[in-house]
């Protein structure tokens, strides 16, 4: 798949990361997804890792929440219900989307969580690449699938982050009769999802920042996952960018990357 073919629809500080496939027609076995990260807390802003930390949403982080859940409410679908990570940065975010909606069900599982990034959690990123290197960082914050065994001592590897997240959801899939659900979870999370089944390059960076949706569908019949298509009257440009090591990580919702607009 090329990348260059992707859009990123942007909306103030809540961006919508799509891919090219378009969503398949409705049917009885497909369900529509909504993944988006939290609102920024106090360790995002100071560019710390977080993994299992429980932190809540600064003031900013709140506003994005409500930004996000006020873009969600005048999309196309209409969330039922959601499900989403134990930690209060996440679950504070799905409480907004939820007011928004009627106060829909909320569902936490702890398998939504950050990725454990074990004795490196509450470092900073320039503590960890001192500590690692740079090249391990590269690898830490890849979405080629090739890097997914790449872990901290004492945490837990992308590609182990990536399987318990993917089981979560589909299980709940298979389980509740609610065909547009949203999932609240975290950057690292979201990062795997995306680029072990959307951008599984060496080429291309998925960048989640803050308050990020991606909007994907799930059919139960076939157990496939699609990355969804979408039209917007908002600006387009190129969502799964091309990055170094640093650029994009971290970066507030809309500020500008050295290769144009994170995702936000």
């Amino acid at each position: 798949m090329s990348s260059n073919n992707n859009k990123m629809l942007v909306n103030r500080r809540t961006t919508l990361i799509v891919d090219v496939a378009p969503c398949p027609p409705r049917r009885d076995s497909l369900k529509i997804l909504y993944i988006f990260r939290h609102g920024q807390t106090d360790l995002n802003k100071s560019n710390r890792l977080q993994g299992h930390l429980d932190v809540p949403l600064n003031a900013t982080g709140i506003d994005e929440a409500n930004q996000l859940a006020m873009t969600l409410k005048a999309g196309p679908d209409a969330l039922e219900v959601i499900l989403c990570s134990d930690l209060t940065r996440a679950v504070d975010t799905a409480k907004a989307v939820s007011k928004a909606f009627g106060d829909i069900d909320i569902v936490m599982d702890r398998d939504l969580r950050e990725a454990n990034v074990g004795v490196a959690q509450g470092m900073s990123k320039t503590d960890v690449a001192a500590e690692y290197g740079d090249e391990f960082m590269t690898r830490w914050f890849s979405s080629d699938p090739s890097h997914g065994d790449t872990s901290f001592p004492s945490g837990e590897s992308g590609r182990q982050t990536f399987s318990r997240a993917m089981s979560a959801i589909q299980n709940f899939l298979h389980k509740t009769e609610k065909t547009c659900i949203g999932v609240g979870s975290h950057g690292g999370v979201i990062r795997r999802l995306v680029g072990f089944l959307a951008a599984p390059n060496k080429s291309t960076q998925v960048v989640i920042h803050n308050a990020c949706v991606v909007k994907a569908t799930y059919d139960t019949e076939s157990m496939t996952f699609s990355i969804c298509d979408t039209t917007s009257k908002h600006q387009s440009t190129n969502a799964l960018q091309r990055t170094n090591t640093t650029s994009g990580l971290g970066t507030p919702a809309g500020r500008r990357t050295r290769r144009g607009l994170g995702c936000a």
